[in-house]
């Protein structure tokens, strides 16, 4: 057989600073063996599965219970959700100062100047979505 598939990888869960879960693999495979090195926390192993070893492992079904069973079953079960309440937090907006230039008389229109109306205010202080109750 003509085939050549190498994989690796690592990962590592952290917890409050700790380090609570780590692993790391390497796989060749050339065709006719796999050669499999792992460590996960403190325990190495090597592995070295034929084709015929390979497909065994396929053979080994995943729970003894077939499909329809579980999806029956899956069925039956009541779904526990609740949601995840985030920390609201109010964003304030920003003001800018203009600063005041030395007073000179031109000759064109100006606008009236317009306050910042409350709705604009309140419109500055929304929350944006990811930080509102995720369910």
């Amino acid at each position: 057989m003509d085939s050549y598939i190498q994989t690796y990888g690592q990962y590592e869960t952290v917890v409050d600073g700790n380090i609570i879960d780590n692993a790391k693999w390497n796989m060749v495979y050339d065709g006719d063996i796999l050669d499999l090195e792992a460590q996960k926390n403190d325990e190495s192993l090597y592995v070295q599965l034929t084709n015929e070893e390979i497909m065994k492992l396929f053979q080994i079904p995943a729970s003894h219970h077939t499909i329809s069973d579980r999806l029956e079953q899956d069925l039956h079960q009541s779904i526990n959700v609740q949601p995840i309440i985030m920390e609201e937090i109010a964003i304030e907006p920003k003001i800018h100062h203009k600063k005041h230039k030395s007073r000179r008389k031109s000759k064109s229109k100006s606008k009236p100047k317009h306050s910042k109306s409350k709705s604009r205010l309140k419109r500055d202080k929304l929350t944006p979505d990811y930080l509102k109750t995720i369910y």
